[in-house]
């Protein structure tokens, strides 16, 4: 490689007036890289007094050189920042107001498009209401009879007008008296078999009393013996009801309390003879009268 001496080292100097010209094409890289050529060839001895007092000096002007660099680049592109904020300033404003205006032309086609969307959620919530409102009954807590008369009467109260349904009315009309019909069946069976669940749960209460009663007497009568075997004998009475007739069977007892309670259900006095009647003759699931 070749050697400089430090005398012949020259280093660029910047016109600030001309700053185009100074970033024009590949001027300023051409340049920079004659510099730093320059720089690697130079000969200095950093012992040297001279030399090290060089070396200070040739910095100095290196930083001057790349200063002056800046305040050019400077002296372009900052007229430039300044129209673009103004620009941008100018965008973010234009962006806001066309969110404005679009919004306000286009308000009544969205309410418009709103009232419509209401009006079939309403049409639609009245269609689900009547074709499977009897889904919700009971099915997030136990039915009762208040239930199904809460939807009975929620049906009953759709006002179903040609303002509403237009020409879906003879379609809802249709529907509406369809799911009554249907619910008010469903909800006579939802009692029938309320009380047919009472009258088994009574019956088996009457049963278990009664049972109880017999194991009672049979450990009264248990005790009565061992006293008796233990005594003389005593003459023997024949045990009597209060009108001196022969108390009830069991299986007679049975069916009176579930005969009331089936009355008490509201269930017709011929129907809940028949369904005593079905019980006995074993045609009713999981309920049986035994003596």
């Amino acid at each position: 490689m070749k050697t400089i001496q430090p005398h012949e080292l020259a280093i660029p100097v910047i016109d600030e007036t001309k700053p185009h010209e100074l970033f024009q094409g590949a001027t300023l890289k051409l340049r920079i890289d004659q510099l730093e050529k320059d720089l690697d060839s130079i000969v200095l001895d950093p012992t040297s007094e001279s030399d090290h007092k060089l070396y200070g000096s040739i910095n100095r002007k290196i930083g001057i050189l790349f200063a002056s660099i800046d305040r050019a680049g400077k002296a372009i592109v900052d007229p430039l920042n300044k129209q673009i904020k103004v620009t941008n300033d100018q965008r973010k404003a234009a962006k806001e107001r066309a969110v404005a205006i679009r919004r306000r032309f286009m308000s009544p086609r969205d309410a418009y498009d709103d009232e419509v969307l209401q009006h079939n959620q309403q049409i639609a919530k009245a269609f689900e209401l009547m074709h499977m409102g009897h889904k919700s009954v009971g099915e997030y807590k136990a039915a009762t009879v208040g239930d199904w008369d809460t939807l009975i009467a929620t049906i009953e109260a759709l006002e179903l007008t040609a303002e509403l349904f237009g020409d879906r009315l003879k379609e809802a009309q249709s529907l509406q008296g369809e799911s009554l019909e249907m619910n008010r069946a469903r909800r006579a069976k939802f009692v029938e078999d309320e009380a047919a669940l009472e009258a088994g749960r009574a019956a088996l209460k009457v049963q278990q009393d009664a049972e109880a009663a017999k194991r009672h007497a049979e450990r009264v009568a248990a005790k009565e013996k061992a006293k008796g075997d233990a005594a003389p004998a005593q003459p023997k009475e024949v045990a009597k009801s209060s009108a001196g007739l022969t108390a009830p069977s069991r299986a007679a007892s049975v069916k009176n309390v579930i005969y009331a309670h089936l009355i008490n259900y509201g269930m017709p006095k011929e129907r809940a003879v028949k369904f005593i009647n079905a019980i006995e003759a074993g045609q009713i699931n999981h309920l049986k009268i035994v003596e």
